[in-house]
């Protein structure tokens, strides 16, 4: 196949041979100035599903180090790589941890008066931009902490890695509990560009151009994971090249990684005593601003090797191509289509008659009894058939009447906490066919497939899941949420704000109320008053003869969950009547990456033209992370007018904290050599834990 025309002899080349070797070699507006010398080469170059995306595709992860691996984009390459340099962060979800980028103080937030109308309680309930360093290609989200993946290759990071601990913004940056701004590790000068980064419930890990693997626990060690064995990897003891890693994958509490030999290999965190002694080894203790300085460091690691997959009579060169984690199992999809279940949840102990004798049950006893599990085949792959099988998902009646196109396959997998998907995503531009497929953790050979209807035959390209919360999105730029409501992390804004998915419908005009007594209308107050007899039966209760005042109406509460999948709207957004996602789109948030844990979310979007809020600039709020000496002006405001306040009480209220205990009251501001943060969040997961 060729363009073969008169107009021009690069037109006469095969299709191949211009895709893949010669255009490009060519600069990005090089291809520009050739799309616009007529319609036949702007199509070629620009139509979305044209021979060209895999050109599009592969520059955006050269120069844009654009994790193409975990993306299930197979069309409009184009358009994402033109606008990629000027992407945005939008975060949504629970405010605490600094980890939407927010002050840790719920006063501090309040002061943010660009925000106030978006947040309720503890919640942010719409997408904000965030404000970072350089535009980022990809975003994690952790427990507590986000972790965005720059166009350059660097990693920008924020929040905690650790919401065990008090919130600290000034300890040092190995302190699992340090909450740090949107910030570029001080490491990357050791790890080098970045092409791949991944979030568990407490770490970080890394996948860097040379192929190396990082991992990170604390925002100040970042330390080089080498398999003991050098099984695999660039680089082992032995000095020799192992097997290149093809892909990393972070679970709640471990690590993966997928060669590209199809071979998993798992590790979990090392010991403190361990880590301390490598940073230590490294010059931790020489650090000159141990609050904005860190280390790096190689760490040999006894990594676990998952079991091979079941031999079948179809092919012996089935493996894995694809895998995902979440909490004590691996989701694998293989070359085959097939979906496989791997439970990694740690083997009890055998039972000793004497319990006097037994030895201490630590981590690596517990790891070597899953080794030998895998190695006894007491623990190994399971295909996942009710999730991949076209004949037993025809079955399902998520997918009505007219089944599942013929020539579906999965091609994507996802995970975090106890959720799991796999999903089908068209080699076409059509959303057609697309299926996704919803699973928990608690997987058996008899379980079937949780199929949303909403969710089916709309282009969907990556499922996130956070704890108790899921997101989708889809390949036109629209993104959807369901589930528990988890602080706003769905998104959809709230009851008591107006023009969001939540808002609650305008209402028609009020019931006048009854006409109150002579009493009520000279002399209405909130006090319990005496009342007469014969208007106790008109009381609420409470003793005879005593009105008990009624209380002012609740305010409209967000409900427990969302079980239809409901479209996020961005700002401008909110009147758009373009759900529907088989058309494209022309305007407005084009989101091409989505994250979530806990009980946060995130995404990432381009702007496909100027938009009513865009066109006015500074009208759609921004977080903007304060800079120090901003926030020495704040600490300033906030004392004076603690002093000020404290100078109009009363002798008591001027004591500023009451009796000590000791004979002896303690004089001061409230608040004056309190520790800074809040303790760590209420519910599980990374959002709560």
């Amino acid at each position: 196949m060729s363009l073969a025309t008169d107009a021009d002899a690069l037109s006469s080349l095969p299709v191949d041979l211009l895709t893949d070797s010669l255009l490009p070699a060519f600069p990005a507006h090089d291809l520009v100035s050739l799309a616009r010398t007529c319609r036949r080469w702007l199509a070629f170059i620009t139509s979305e599903g044209g021979p060209c995306e895999i050109l599009w595709q592969r520059k955006a992860v050269k120069e844009m180090h654009f994790p193409a691996v975990t993306s299930g984009r197979r069309s409009g390459w184009y358009r994402l790589y033109a606008r990629l340099a000027s992407s945005s962060a939008y975060l949504w979800g629970q405010t605490s941890n600094g980890r939407l980028g927010l002050p840790t103080q719920q006063w501090e937030i309040a002061r943010i008066s660009s925000l106030r109308t978006r947040i309720v309680r503890d919640a942010l309930t719409l997408p904000t931009r965030i404000a970072l360093p350089s535009p980022p290609v990809s975003l994690a989200a952790g427990g507590w902490s986000f972790h965005a993946l720059t166009a350059d290759g660097q990693v920008v990071s924020w929040g905690q890695m650790s919401g065990l601990g008090i919130q600290s913004e000034d300890a040092r940056l190995s302190a699992p509990s340090r909450v740090l701004k949107p910030t570029v590790l001080p490491h990357m000068r050791h790890v080098g560009p970045v092409k791949q980064i991944e979030a568990g419930r407490g770490h970080v890990v890394m996948l860097a151009e040379d192929g190396k693997v990082w991992e990170m626990w604390t925002f100040g060690r970042v330390f080089e994971v080498r398999d003991e064995a050098g099984r695999w990897g660039t680089v082992s003891e032995a000095g020799d090249v192992g097997r290149q890693v093809a892909q990393v994958e972070a679970g709640w509490d471990h690590s993966a990684v997928l060669t590209d030999t199809g071979d998993v290999f798992i590790w979990w965190q090392p010991a403190p005593d361990v880590l301390s002694q490598a940073a230590a080894e490294a010059g931790e203790g020489s650090l000159q601003s141990p609050a904005t300085e860190g280390v790096a460091f190689p760490l040999s690691l006894d990594t676990l090797k998952a079991p091979p997959l079941p031999s079948t009579a179809r092919s012996t060169s089935e493996k894995l191509t694809l895998i995902a984690c979440g909490e004590d199992f691996v989701i694998g999809l293989s070359n085959l289509s097939n979906v496989y279940f791997l439970d990694i949840s740690p083997v009890p102990p055998p039972r000793n008659p004497n319990p006097a004798n037994d030895e201490a049950d630590d981590a690596q006893a517990g790891r070597a009894r899953l080794e030998q599990a895998f190695l006894r085949g007491d623990r190994s792959w399971r295909l996942m058939r009710r999730f991949c099988d076209v004949d037993e998902l025809s079955k399902l009646e998520g997918f009505g009447t007219n089944g599942v196109a013929p020539g579906t396959h999965i091609t994507h997998v996802s995970a975090h906490f106890r959720s799991f998907a796999a999903y089908s995503v068209p080699s076409s531009a059509s959303p057609e066919g697309s299926i996704v497929l919803l699973g928990t953790k608690d997987w058996t050979e008899a379980t079937e497939p949780e199929v949303i209807p909403e969710l089916q035959n709309i282009g969907v390209i990556k499922v996130a899941h956070g704890d108790y919360h899921h997101l989708a999105l889809t390949s036109n730029g629209r993104l959807f949420s369901w589930g528990a409501y988890s602080a706003g992390a769905l998104g959809l804004g709230h009851p008591q704000l107006a023009h969001t998915p939540l808002s609650l419908p305008p209402t028609g005009p009020e019931t006048p109320d009854p006409q109150p007594d002579v009493e009520d209308r000279l002399r209405p107050h909130p006090m319990p008053r005496i009342i007469r007899d014969d208007q106790f039966n008109r009381t609420r209760g409470g003793f005879h003869g005593i009105r008990v005042p009624t209380p002012a109406a609740r305010p409209a509460q967000p409900p427990e969950r969302i079980e239809k999948p409901t479209r996020i709207r961005f700002a401008g957004e909110e009147q758009e009547g373009d759900d529907d996602s088989n058309q494209p789109r022309s305007s407005g948030k084009f989101v091409y990456a989505v994250t979530a844990s806990g009980w946060h979310s995130g995404c990432l979007a381009v702007e496909l033209a100027t938009t009513s809020a865009s066109a006015e600039g500074d009208s759609e709020p921004v977080i903007r992370p304060s800079s120090a000496e901003a926030d020495q002006l704040a600490q300033l405001q906030q004392q004076a007018e603690e002093e000020q306040l404290n100078g109009s009480r009363s002798w008591f209220g001027r004591l500023g904290g009451g009796f000590r205990g000791d004979g002896v009251f303690r004089v001061g501001f409230a608040g004056r050599g309190a520790m800074r943060g809040g303790a760590a969040g209420r519910g599980g997961g990374g959002g709560q834990a």
